[in-house]
């Protein structure tokens, strides 16, 4: 029943009952492969599709910082295209990628390597 999904019994607030980090997680390591698809492929403005893609799908848990650094470098690169300066947005479309990949591992969305101090196993 629909009732199933209210928190709290409130109806305008719901809550699912499947944890969506993993679908999320999923989705992003499919736009990280795009992009590199992109990059070996030398197409800019497929790269900026995903690379924005990737944004919206990190946007909601960013910091004030982080919005205003991706706000700043999708300025320089829309100028670089503008004024076709091939190098300069190859290497804002970099940074931009770059910068995107530490948000993602910062939401703890990023690649986790094994550390032997936390192994409970002992």
């Amino acid at each position: 029943m629909a009732e199933d999904f209210y928190y709290d019994g409130a109806p305008d607030v719901m809550r699912s009952k499947i944890d969506g980090s993993i679908f999320k997680i999923i989705r992003l390591g499919r736009l990280w492969d795009r992009c590199t698809a992109c990059l070996r492929k030398a197409d800019a403005p497929e790269l900026i599709i995903n690379l924005d893609t990737i944004w919206i799908e990190l946007f909601c848990d960013a910091t004030p910082d982080e919005v205003a650094k991706v706000e700043e470098l999708d300025k320089k690169i829309k100028e670089t295209k503008n004024k076709k300066q091939v190098q300069a947005l190859w290497f804002y479309l970099k940074e931009k990628w770059k910068f995107l990949f530490i948000v993602e591992k910062h939401q703890g969305l990023g690649k986790k390597y094994y550390d032997p101090s936390e192994d409970d196993l002992d």
